[in-house]
């Protein structure tokens, strides 16, 4: 009636068992090599900046901060927070302690922070927000120290600093 093989029934379920946890396997050391070259692109550097002022100028005088990769051709730019936020003109950006692969290009009107770099660099963003905020209102990790012109007017800063994790 019915024709078994020599094996038995069991054998193909267990094979098919074996090749499933194989293939686990595999994919488990797919992802870990893609994480050891930064496959996630996660959010660039000026979505985060743009976040972080919306955040920071909501609670004035707390300074918010986030990790962030910088890749090749990635900036921030005053326009592009202007152009997300309602904080107006007063956007301040700044490098602290002399950031490697990072410049600061002013201009009258739109002040960048390029990255220049070719491989990927790890950097954190600080931002805050309010008037007459003074150096020691800024509150950064041991070592870390940022210089900002302290302004009358209600004025967010946006600082990119060395990551120390």
């Amino acid at each position: 009636m019915f024709k078994f093989d020599n094996k038995g029934q069991g054998s193909s379920v267990f094979n098919l068992l074996i090749a499933a946890l194989v293939s686990l396997a595999i994919l488990g050391l797919l992802f870990a090599v893609l994480n050891m070259v930064n496959f996630n692109p996660g959010n660039k550097p000026s979505d985060t900046a743009i976040n972080l002022v919306n955040d920071a100028s909501n609670n004035q005088f707390n300074v918010k901060s986030q990790e962030v990769t910088f890749k090749k051709g990635d900036s921030i730019t005053e326009k592009a927070i202007k152009s997300k936020n309602t904080v107006g003109d007063s956007i301040s950006l700044s490098l602290c302690n002399d950031v490697s692969n990072l410049n600061l290009i002013q201009s009258e009107t739109n002040s960048t922070i390029q990255y220049t770099g070719t491989s990927s660099q790890r950097n954190i963003i600080y931002t805050i927000c309010g008037a007459n905020i003074v150096q020691d209102d800024i509150l950064l990790p041991t070592g870390t120290t940022c210089t900002i012109e302290q302004k009358s007017e209600f004025t967010c800063y946006v600082l990119v600093g060395p990551y120390t994790g």
